[in-house]
C-alpha cells in the first residue's frame, strides 16, 4: 500500500479510489450473527488491557463500547474504559447528553474525560507534535487520537472508524451538493486551480458511481477504500508511538461479513438507527441505538493557533500548480473556512516548522 499523499489530495483533503487491498475471504456464504461477530472482534482487544474505547457518544463509538462492555462481563475480562474529549466553546460539537445517557445505560463507572480548548485546532499543541514526528496524515484530524493512545499506552484502543461506510446509507440524491452543475458546486473547491478542481470532481463522480448497490457487496468495497486504508495506517502509526494496538471493529472482516450478510440494510431499515435497532436491539440498550444528530467540529479546528498562522501567511509553502493562493487567502479569511483546506493549513505550518523529530514527512 502506497502511503504517499499526492499534491491534489493534500490540497483538497479528498482521497478516493481503491487501495488495492483484498478482504481475503468471499463475503458470500451462510449469514453469521452480527452481534456475535462484533463481540468476538472486541474480545481479542479486551485481552490486551488496558482496553480503551474512543468514545464520542455517536452511534458508532457507542455501539463498539456496548459490545466491549457486554463481552468483557461475559468473558470476565477487565472492563473497557471509554475515553472522551470534552471541548470548551464548541456548541456544535457538544455530545455530552448522549455520552452520559450511554454511560448510564451500560452501567460504566470508569470514564476518562480529557478537557480541551485550543489544544485541538489544526496546528495546535496536539497536532503540531504529530506533524513534527510524522508529517501530514490522512485524515487531517488523525492527531485527535494521539492523547487517547497515550492513555491506552501498552494496551488497546478501540475506535468506531468505518461506521459511516458500513452502517450508513450509501445512496444519496442523484446529484450531491458538490456535483458540477448544481448551484454553488463550483465553490466547493474554489481555492484550487480549475484543472485540479476538475480532477477532484471527476474522482468524486467515479467514486459515487462505484458505490455498491447491494448491501452484501459492502465488505470488499469498504475494506479496499483508499481513504479508510490510509486512516488505518495513520492510526496504527500513532499507536506505535505508545506501544498501543488500534482496533477498528466495524471494519474487521469478520464483522463486515456478518453485518452485510444479514437480511437488514440501512436502506431497507430506513437508515442507520433503523439498522442498529433491528440488528442489535435485543442485545444493547436503547440509549446506544436511538437516533441522534451528528456533531460538527468546525469550531474545534479553526482556533487561536491556526488563526495566528494564517494571519501571517505570505503565500509560500504550497504547490502553485494545484492551489490558487489568492483564492485560498479569501477562503481562509472567512469566519469558518472550508474543512477541506485542513491539510493545506498543516502544510503551511510544516514549511515554517523546526526539523521533524521522527524524520521527514511521508
Amino acid at each position: 500500500m502506497d502511503q504517499h499523499l499526492t499534491s491534489l489530495e493534500i490540497a483538497s483533503c479528498v482521497v478516493v479510489g481503491s487501495a488495492g487491498s483484498d478482504l481475503g475471504v468471499a463475503s458470500s456464504g451462510p449469514a453469521a450473527d452480527p452481534v456475535a461477530g462484533l463481540e468476538r472482534v472486541v474480545v481479542r482487544a479486551l485481552r490486551r488491557p488496558p482496553c480503551l474505547v474512543s468514545f464520542s457518544g455517536g452511534h458508532d463509538s457507542s455501539l463498539v463500547l456496548a459490545a466491549a462492555v457486554r463481552a468483557a462481563r461475559r468473558e470476565r475480562l477487565p472492563a473497557p474504559i471509554p475515553v472522551t474529549w470534552r471541548i470548551r466553546d464548541a456548541p456544535a460539537a457538544e455530545e455530552s447528553a448522549w455520552q452520559h445517557a450511554v454511560v448510564r445505560a451500560l452501567r460504566i463507572t470508569d470514564w476518562i474525560r480529557l478537557p480541551a480548548g485550543d489544544d485541538l485546532d489544526f496546528v495546535g499543541p496536539v497536532a503540531s507534535e504529530v506533524l513534527r514526528r510524522h508529517g501530514l496524515l490522512h485524515p487531517a484530524n488523525a492527531y485527535f487520537h494521539a492523547p487517547l493512545l497515550k492513555e491506552a499506552a501498552g494496551g488497546t484502543l478501540l475506535t468506531g472508524v468505518g461506521g459511516d461506510q458500513v452502517l450508513g446509507r450509501l445512496r444519496r440524491p442523484r446529484r450531491p451538493s458538490w456535483w458540477p452543475g448544481r448551484a454553488g458546486a463550483a465553490l466547493e473547491f474554489g481555492w484550487l486551480r480549475p484543472a485540479a478542481a476538475r480532477r477532484i470532481h471527476h474522482g468524486l463522480r467515479r467514486e459515487y458511481r462505484a458505490r455498491p448497490v447491494r448491501y452484501e457487496s459492502r465488505p470488499a468495497w469498504a475494506w479496499s477504500r483508499r481513504d479508510l486504508e490510509l486512516t488505518r495506517l495513520s492510526l496504527a502509526l500513532l499507536g506505535r508511538d505508545t506501544g498501543t494496538d488500534v482496533v477498528h471493529p466495524l471494519l474487521d472482516p469478520e464483522f463486515l461479513r456478518a453485518i452485510c450478510g444479514s437480511r437488514v440494510s440501512p436502506e431497507s431499515a430506513g437508515g442507520r438507527a433503523g439498522l442498529l435497532g433491528q440488528v442489535f436491539g435485543g442485545s444493547y440498550p436503547d440509549a446506544v441505538l436511538r437516533p441522534r444528530p451528528k456533531a460538527r467540529f468546525t469550531e474545534v479546528f479553526w482556533r487561536r493557533h491556526t488563526r495566528a498562522l494564517l494571519a501571517g501567511w505570505d503565500g509560500s509553502g504550497l504547490d502553485p500548480s494545484v492551489v490558487d493562493c489568492a483564492r485560498l487567502r479569501l477562503e481562509w479569511d472567512r469566519p469558518q473556512p472550508h474543512l477541506c483546506t485542513a491539510m493545506l493549513v498543516q502544510q503551511v505550518w510544516l514549511a515554517g516548522a523546526a526539523p521533524l523529530v521522527g524524520g521527514p514527512p511521508r
